[in-house]
This record gives C-alpha cells, sequence and structure tokens, in this order.
C-alpha cells in the first residue's frame, strides 16, 4: 500500500525537535534545525553524529521496547511489565493509540531508526561537502551498514515505511509508504554496497563507534553478509513466504559471514542492552514453557498445552520441564541447567493467567546488575542452524551436523541425523534454545515465518499512530482475529 505521506520525522525536524530514542519521553528543541547546511558543515558536530551512529540504531533495537514485547509475543519469555500487552490469549490487536501506554513499543522503533537513517544521510552529505577529514570509504561503509540495519527492522516490525536517501529534500519531496518488501530490498541494496566498499578498500573502524571492538573491513563484510542473510530468511510474513526464500543466496551469504560472535562491549551507561539485562533479571522476567516444552520427555507439557489458557492460572497447571539437555536441567529437572534456573520457590505467579513458568534464564548473567560484558546480537550458532534450515529445505545433506554443534555439544543429547523425520523440528529447537535473548525480535520474526505464533499474534505492526494522526490518516491495526494475524495452527 502506498500512501502519500510528510514523515513525523521530518516534521519533527523542520519544526526543531530532534527525538531522542533512548529517552521516548523527552524532546528537545534544536535551534538550528532550519539551518542543515550550516549544522552540516560543523566538522564537530558531524563527527558526534558519525561517532553515536551505530548506538543510535542499538538503543532503537535492543531496549525493552521492542524487543522485550517482541521476545513475549513470540511465547519465548513470559512477563507482567514490558510485554506490549502481546502475553494475552486469546490474543487481543495491537492497541495503536498515541494515548496507549504501549505505543513506546511501535513508537521506539519507528522514530530511533529513522533518526539513524537521517544521521546517516546527513554524515554522508558532510562528507560530500568535505566537512570531515576521515576515511571517507570508512565512514560511506558505515553509513550504508546503518541504513541496511534500519530499514532491515523497519521492514521485519512494519507493514510499511518510507524510503529516503542523502539527496532527499526533506521540504519539497512527495513520500511514499512502501511494502515492507520494498523496504527489505532497500536494506539489502544498502549492505550489498556496504560489502562493496570495504571489499575495494581497507580501514579499522574505531574501537569506539561500535562500543569495545576494533572492526576491520573485512569484518565489516562478513557482518554485512549475516545480516543479509538473516533478512532474507526473516522478512517473510508466513510459511509461504519463508518457504519462497531463495535459500541457495541465503547459503551464499551464510558462507562469507562472521567467524565470530558480532557483540559490542556494554559499558555500563550508553551501551545498554536491556533484552539481556531484564531477561536474566530473576523475579521479573522468566521463560515460557512453549519454549522449554519441546524438550520435556514426561508428557506433562503436552498436557499443559490442551489446557485452556484461562484455567492455567491454578498452581497445579505450573509444570517441571524433565529432559536430558543439560542447557535445561542438570541432571534432575529440578537442578539448574547451563542456561536455565529452576525456581520451584518462586514460580511466576501473578493474578494474570498468562504469565506462569518455573523457570528463568542465566547465559547473560554477567551482564547483571553492572550492564558490562559482551553483548551478541549476532552469532555464529545463528548462521549454523540458518543454514540448517536452508539445507533442509533444498534437500540437501549437511543439516544435522550444524545442528549437533550445540545439540550435542552443549545440550549432551542423542545426535541428530540428517534422514529424522523430525529433523526440522530439532533445528528451530536448537535455533530457540542457542539464540534466545540475542537480537530483538530474533524468535519473533522465525516464529512468524515458521507458522509457529499464536493465532491471533499481529504479524507485523502499524505506521504509529501518533505518526497517522500528524498525517491526517486514518489509524489502523492488526492482530486479534482481524488482518494480519497470525492464523490458526
Amino acid at each position: 500500500m502506498k500512501r502519500k505521506i510528510v514523515i513525523l520525522l521530518i516534521y519533527l525536524l523542520l519544526t526543531g525537535i530532534v527525538f531522542l530514542s533512548c529517552n521516548p519521553d523527552k524532546n528537545l528543541t534544536n535551534p538550528n534545525a532550519a539551518d542543515t547546511d550550516r549544522i552540516l558543515s560543523d566538522p564537530e558536530y558531524v563527527e558526534s553524529l558519525l561517532e553515536g551512529l551505530f548506538l543510535q540504531w542499538w538503543n532503537s533495537n535492543q531496549g525493552a521496547y521492542p524487543a522485550m514485547g517482541l521476545s513475549i509475543a513470540a511465547d519465548e519469555a513470559t512477563s507482567q511489565l514490558v510485554n506490549g500487552n502481546l502475553n494475552r490469549e486469546p490474543r487481543r490487536s495491537w492497541n495503536n493509540s498515541e494515548s496507549s501506554v504501549n505505543r513506546y513499543f511501535v513508537e521506539t522503533p519507528w522514530y530511533g531508526m529513522y533518526k539513524a537513517i537521517l544521521d546517516s544521510n546527513d554524515i554522508l552529505k558532510a562528507l560530500d561537502n568535505g566537512t570531515l577529514s576521515v576515511d571517507i570509504n570508512m565512514v560511506s561503509a558505515l553509513c550504508n551498514f546503518t541504513k541496511g540495519l534500519s530499514y532491515g527492522f523497519l521492514a521485519l516490525f512494519f507493514d510499511q515505511a518510507a524510503i529516503l536517501d542523502q539527496n532527499t529534500d526533506l521540504e519539497t519531496h512527495n513520500f511514499t509508504f512502501e511494502s515492507y518488501s520494498e523496504v527489505m530490498e532497500t536494506a539489502v541494496v544498502h549492505l550489498l554496497e556496504t560489502i562493496d566498499i570495504a571489499n575495494k578498500n581497507s580501514f579499522n573502524i574505531p574501537d569506539n563507534w561500535i562500543n569495545g571492538l576494533a572492526i576491520n573491513n573485512e569484518d565489516l563484510c562478513r557482518i554485512a553478509h549475516s545480516y543479509i542473510a538473516r533478512f532474507m530468511a526473516q522478512v517473510g510474513r508466513d510459511q509461504e513466504e519463508r518457504t519462497s526464500v531463495n535459500w541457495g543466496i541465503v547459503i551464499n551469504h551464510i558462507e562469507q559471514a562472521i567467524d565470530a560472535d558480532f557483540a559490542p562491549i556494554g559499558d555500563g551507561e550508553l551501551y545498554y542492552d536491556k533484552l539481556k539485562y531484564y531477561s536474566n533479571f530473576e523475579g521479573l522476567i522468566y521463560i515460557d514453557y512453549k519454549t522449554l516444552g519441546p524438550a520435556d520427555t514426561s508428557g506433562a507439557y503436552l498436557e499443559w498445552l490442551e489446557i485452556d489458557p484461562s484455567r492455567r492460572k491454578s498452581w497445579g497447571y505450573n509444570i517441571d520441564i524433565h529432559t536430558r539437555d543439560k542447557r535445561i536441567t542438570g541432571g534432575n529437572f529440578d537442578i539448574d541447567g547451563t542456561d536455565f534456573r529452576y525456581r520451584s520457590d518462586k514460580a511466576h505467579y501473578y493474578s494474570r493467567v498468562f504469565d506462569i513458568s518455573r523457570y528463568n534464564y542465566k547465559r547473560y548473567a554477567y551482564y547483571y546488575p553492572d550492564k558490562t560484558g559482551s553483548l551478541p546480537i549476532l552469532t555464529v550458532r545463528e548462521m549454523n542452524l540458518l543454514k540448517a534450515e536452508a539445507l533442509i529445505r533444498l534437500g540437501m545433506p549437511g543439516a544435522a551436523d550444524l545442528i549437533n554443534i550445540t545439540r550435542v555439544g552443549r545440550g549432551e543429547l542423542p545426535p541428530a541425523a540428517d534422514d529424522d523425520p523430525d529433523l526440522f523440528a530439532k533445528m528451530k529447537y536448537e535455533k530457540r534454545i542457542e539464540c534466545m535473548f540475542t537480537a530483538s525480535g530474533l524468535a519473533f520474526f522465525d516464529d512468524r515465518g515458521w507458522g509457529e505464533l499464536t493465532p491471533g499474534t499481529p504479524i507485523h505492526f502499524p505506521v504509529p499512530a501518533k505518526e497517522l494522526n500528524i498525517l491526517r490518516l486514518p489509524v489502523y491495526t492488526f492482530g486479534g482475529s482481524g488482518e494480519g494475524s497470525a492464523p490458526r495452527k
């Protein structure tokens, strides 16, 4: 669907207001907003944009909004807090209202991603104007990389978005909302441009631009290839769209992907990963039984699934997971595994019926409470399991070996084989366990394409009502039993 628009972000810029993604409640007046050319001729200002460019994307992506809400909508985690009201069963339609207490769930990624895009465009303009004395190729590659990540998340999360390039005149251009598939094509173009620049030029990105990481041109190439593979697989809104992905090209990108996790370093202040912080905060976020249940060998999980959600509030419907998976249990159901804690005495139980669990997470326990340490958002294990999915879909051998790297190596489970009738299910289970709480929306976007979302869950989210109201466009939404809802299984 295309519509003539002047996106709210542009409106805010032209009226002198700058959005701060790290604090969605706060706007700052920018007295220089009308004098863009003069601002972009100031090297200190442009260099500050450049130094904070990736951080702008990070803060709009790895925060409680939208990261924790997407995890809860995917039945990866369960919590009464930061859930965006996406934990209820049966699912309700998304409340796309300016007055909704959950409005930041859609506003944070929308305005944050556009801030990163427009900052990238401004930096590229400054390069053309000769404002900066830094390595032009390095800066151009980083700007294209940031735009690729930003458009990629917009395409994964929203049904439509606007595409802006550095030549866009914000005051005169007639903008349109493009479909998510067109926005994703733009994301891939920018990531391919990143790869092209990085392949042709040597450079080293300062380690404070992506905190704690000394990334060179070859590293950036591998990271960009990895994101293209992820985006290609996850953009599909249903099983049919995911099946129709060109999985051969996905494999091609994975073969050029990362050989070490992409993991900025949390500094306890600016580089703050709320997804990892909250998910390892004992007593706040618990693990949904739908994540751990497939490993259960006692039959309790299958019985639990048959119980109407409205009756699960009884203490009798809390269950124990019996499994050989060492990540979940340490030899007995009530002994902690390497990744999960068992808490029978602190079972997650409140007045609501949707938040029951006896398990929480501890793989990133080092990050709590100091908010320091490695913050993986793109991992080798994700690439291995994505390649396994591609091989299964293409009917090619080798998927089991990739699955067994973690299934046997960490879970100490019996090895999978390429001719297992449940090989695809084993792949899905491994990806859920091994990639939990890494990147914002990873489980949600996978479940959407695998057909695993709880029926009625929105398959994507609408342009924020705040935007639509300023543009005098109808406010719309998805989910419940209406348009854009996950179908019954």
